[in-house]
């Protein structure tokens, strides 16, 4: 508790100093415009699952189906070659349909991989838990591409530069927060399963390591007789089973409300009347309806 009032009063003092400074750091006027809030809020929920969900990942395909470092990472080449060719149709469809339409489109086709996800089971093979992090991938990889640029064009041209570090500094605070809460939680749901379902011979020490994580399970394991270990392990890899299934179904539930959001509140805010028209000679980066900063492009 201690440390949270700590860093609470830090940044209350940081946001304070932000408003006064005559050169700030984080130009604070930037947060009175929704078009700019939101899609700061949504790259940090797109960032949320995709990297906190990392974590259940490489430990189910290293500790669960028993592939080495090299042999993992070959398979997660396909949820990261799949990523340029879905944001180069992103940004290609956005001028078109609408920026809010593009990211509403690939939040819920990132939904849909975690609703993969979210069937996983521990004897689930290798092609299931990467088609869903391929899908995941693909839906998320188009939201950052085509968010970021909805952020720029929501700041005035001065300050394209501190937009483009806030855009980027919220996707790391997401990144962050998804591994810091899914891990959280997983952890809950993974000891507690495991509390009910270990071996009943396992002493007070075996079993409070096997709770610790799962790679103290498998770990626990090895040391001990072949048919107590391989109890352990099977009670192990379905707790975990489970803790990666309820990280899906969290990631999934918020990366729909954040579709929702953007498709709903990113629309109000385009149809909204801007403030009265100028002179374009007083003003040349206004466009014809008087809009500041406004792009050809729909947002």
């Amino acid at each position: 508790m201690t440390c949270c009032a700590a860093g609470l009063t830090a940044g209350a003092a940081f946001l304070r100093r932000q408003h006064t400074a005559a050169n700030p750091l984080i130009d604070m006027t930037l947060f009175r415009t929704r078009r700019f809030n939101l899609p700061l809020l949504i790259d940090a929920l797109a960032t949320f699952g995709l990297v906190g969900f990392s974590l259940f990942n490489w430990q189910f395909m290293q500790l669960v189906l028993g592939m080495g470092p090299l042999e993992s990472a070959m398979w997660s080449l396909p949820t990261f070659l799949v990523m340029p060719l879905d944001i180069a149709l992103a940004t290609a469809l956005a001028p078109r349909i609408g920026k809010h339409n593009v990211i509403a489109a690939e939040l819920l086709v990132a939904t849909a991989g975690y609703i993969m996800l979210a069937l996983l089971q521990a004897d689930s093979g290798i092609v299931h838990l990467v088609s869903g992090m391929t899908v995941v991938s693909i839906g998320i990889g188009a939201v950052s591409a085509v968010v970021t640029e909805v952020i720029l064009s929501a700041a005035p041209p001065k300050r394209a530069g501190a937009a483009s570090a806030m855009a980027e500094t919220s996707a790391e605070f997401g990144g962050a927060l998804g591994i810091a809460l899914l891990g959280s939680i997983g952890t809950a749901v993974y000891r507690s399963k495991l509390a009910v379902s270990a071996p009943d011979d396992l002493t007070s020490k075996e079993l409070e390591a096997a709770r610790s994580t799962l790679g103290g399970a498998v770990e626990t394991a090895a040391a001990l007789p072949r048919s107590t270990a391989e109890s352990l392990r099977n009670a192990a890899f379905d707790a975990f089973a489970r803790e990666a299934r309820i990280a899906s179904v969290v990631s999934a539930v918020l990366i729909t409300g954040a579709a929702v959001l953007i498709a709903t509140l990113l629309r109000t805010t385009r149809t909204r009347p801007g403030p009265a028209p100028q002179s374009t000679a007083e003003h040349p980066d206004r466009d014809r309806a008087g809009n500041p900063h406004s792009r050809a492009t729909p947002s």
